[in-house]
Protein backbone atom coordinates (compact mmCIF):
# COMPACT_ATOMS: atom_id res chain seq x y z
CA UNK A 1 0.00 0.00 0.00
CA UNK A 2 1.46 3.10 -1.19
CA UNK A 3 1.11 6.32 1.36
CA UNK A 4 -1.74 7.80 -1.16
CA UNK A 5 -4.07 5.02 -0.17
CA UNK A 6 -2.67 4.14 3.34
CA UNK A 7 -4.15 7.80 3.51
CA UNK A 8 -7.25 6.91 1.83
CA UNK A 9 -7.39 4.40 3.87
CA UNK A 10 -6.99 6.16 7.11
CA UNK A 11 -9.06 8.72 6.15
CA UNK A 12 -11.93 6.26 5.83
CA UNK A 13 -11.57 5.02 8.97
CA UNK A 14 -11.06 8.47 11.27
CA UNK A 15 -12.80 10.15 13.42
CA UNK A 16 -15.24 12.69 11.36
CA UNK A 17 -14.26 16.49 11.65
CA UNK A 18 -16.16 20.08 11.06
CA UNK A 19 -15.02 22.94 9.70
CA UNK A 20 -12.16 24.83 11.71
CA UNK A 21 -14.22 28.28 12.63
CA UNK A 22 -13.00 31.40 14.86
CA UNK A 23 -14.59 34.67 16.28
CA UNK A 24 -13.44 37.83 14.09
CA UNK A 25 -13.24 40.75 16.64
CA UNK A 26 -13.10 38.48 19.62
CA UNK A 27 -9.14 37.73 18.62
CA UNK A 28 -8.63 35.33 21.59
CA UNK A 29 -7.54 32.63 19.47
CA UNK A 30 -9.68 29.76 20.04
CA UNK A 31 -11.00 27.44 17.41
CA UNK A 32 -14.40 26.49 16.62
CA UNK A 33 -16.93 24.29 15.18
CA UNK A 34 -19.60 26.52 13.38
CA UNK A 35 -22.62 25.66 15.68
CA UNK A 36 -20.45 26.72 18.87
CA UNK A 37 -18.92 30.00 16.88
CA UNK A 38 -22.46 30.66 16.14
CA UNK A 39 -23.36 30.88 19.30
CA UNK A 40 -20.21 32.96 20.48
CA UNK A 41 -20.86 35.96 18.23
CA UNK A 42 -24.58 35.86 19.02
CA UNK A 43 -23.28 36.06 23.07
CA UNK A 44 -20.90 38.51 22.10
CA UNK A 45 -23.04 41.25 20.26
CA UNK A 46 -25.59 40.85 22.93
CA UNK A 47 -23.44 41.43 25.82
CA UNK A 48 -21.15 44.15 23.65
CA UNK A 49 -23.91 46.68 21.77
CA UNK A 50 -20.98 49.02 21.34
CA UNK A 51 -18.33 46.94 19.12
CA UNK A 52 -21.56 44.43 18.05
CA UNK A 53 -20.92 44.72 14.10
CA UNK A 54 -17.10 43.62 14.96
CA UNK A 55 -17.92 40.27 16.08
CA UNK A 56 -18.29 37.54 13.08
CA UNK A 57 -17.97 34.04 12.23
CA UNK A 58 -14.67 33.43 10.40
CA UNK A 59 -12.97 30.56 8.68
CA UNK A 60 -14.61 27.31 7.89
CA UNK A 61 -11.86 26.43 5.57
CA UNK A 62 -8.72 24.46 6.33
CA UNK A 63 -5.75 26.02 7.77
CA UNK A 64 -2.33 25.32 8.94
CA UNK A 65 -2.43 24.60 12.57
CA UNK A 66 0.52 23.30 14.94
CA UNK A 67 -1.61 21.04 16.71
CA UNK A 68 -5.02 19.02 15.82
CA UNK A 69 -7.53 21.21 16.75
CA UNK A 70 -10.96 20.85 18.56
CA UNK A 71 -13.56 23.14 19.17
CA UNK A 72 -13.15 25.54 22.34
CA UNK A 73 -17.16 24.59 22.60
CA UNK A 74 -17.98 21.23 22.33
CA UNK A 75 -14.89 19.23 21.84
CA UNK A 76 -15.58 18.13 17.97
CA UNK A 77 -12.13 17.84 15.80
CA UNK A 78 -11.82 20.01 13.39
CA UNK A 79 -10.43 20.07 9.86
CA UNK A 80 -7.18 21.64 9.33
CA UNK A 81 -3.38 20.90 7.84
CA UNK A 82 -0.73 20.42 9.96
CA UNK A 83 2.48 22.29 9.59
CA UNK A 84 6.20 20.41 10.01
CA UNK A 85 6.45 21.49 13.34
CA UNK A 86 2.93 20.34 13.93
CA UNK A 87 3.42 17.26 12.58
CA UNK A 88 6.53 16.26 14.53
CA UNK A 89 5.18 17.01 17.17
CA UNK A 90 2.33 14.85 17.21
CA UNK A 91 4.51 12.22 16.27
CA UNK A 92 6.59 13.07 19.06
CA UNK A 93 3.45 11.97 20.94
CA UNK A 94 2.81 8.68 19.28
CA UNK A 95 5.94 7.55 18.71
CA UNK A 96 5.96 7.76 22.84
CA UNK A 97 2.19 6.72 23.96
CA UNK A 98 1.10 4.66 21.21
CA UNK A 99 -2.08 3.94 19.85
CA UNK A 100 -5.43 3.96 21.60
CA UNK A 101 -7.04 0.57 23.10
CA UNK A 102 -10.55 1.81 22.49
CA UNK A 103 -12.53 2.25 19.07
CA UNK A 104 -13.34 5.68 19.14
CA UNK A 105 -9.67 6.31 20.13
CA UNK A 106 -8.46 4.34 17.15
CA UNK A 107 -11.03 6.84 15.01
CA UNK A 108 -8.97 9.81 16.44
CA UNK A 109 -5.59 7.81 16.09
CA UNK A 110 -6.54 7.34 12.26
CA UNK A 111 -7.57 10.85 12.01
CA UNK A 112 -4.30 11.91 13.79
CA UNK A 113 -2.23 9.53 12.03
CA UNK A 114 -3.87 10.48 8.47
CA UNK A 115 -2.30 14.14 8.94
CA UNK A 116 1.13 13.97 10.32
CA UNK A 117 1.67 10.97 7.73
CA UNK A 118 0.30 13.46 4.76
CA UNK A 119 2.95 16.33 6.54
CA UNK A 120 6.24 14.18 8.49
CA UNK A 121 9.02 13.94 5.85
CA UNK A 122 10.57 10.62 5.39
CA UNK A 123 12.77 9.01 7.69
CA UNK A 124 12.44 6.46 10.54
CA UNK A 125 9.44 8.04 12.79
CA UNK A 126 7.84 7.97 9.49
CA UNK A 127 8.79 4.49 8.39
CA UNK A 128 7.35 3.74 12.19
CA UNK A 129 4.50 5.72 12.32
CA UNK A 130 3.22 4.50 8.65
CA UNK A 131 3.17 0.79 10.65
CA UNK A 132 1.73 1.82 13.20
CA UNK A 133 -1.18 3.40 10.83
CA UNK A 134 -1.35 -0.07 9.16
CA UNK A 135 -1.94 -1.78 11.93
CA UNK A 136 -5.83 0.10 12.22
CA UNK A 137 -6.50 -0.69 8.48
CA UNK A 138 -8.63 -3.14 8.81
CA UNK A 139 -7.40 -6.95 7.51
CA UNK A 140 -9.87 -6.85 4.86
CA UNK A 141 -8.75 -3.71 3.66
CA UNK A 142 -12.89 -2.63 3.49
CA UNK A 143 -13.39 0.61 5.40
CA UNK A 144 -16.77 2.41 5.86
CA UNK A 145 -16.49 6.36 5.69
CA UNK A 146 -16.05 8.18 8.51
CA UNK A 147 -15.80 11.73 7.44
Amino acid sequence: MDRYELGAALDAIAAPTKPLHWVGGADDGRDWCRDCARAVVRHLRRHDRKNRDDYVLDGGWRREQDSMPTCSGCGAHLSADLTRYGAEEEAAYYLENGLSNTLEGRAVDALYLSEILANLPDGEDRDTLTAMAMTLIPPDGKTEAGR
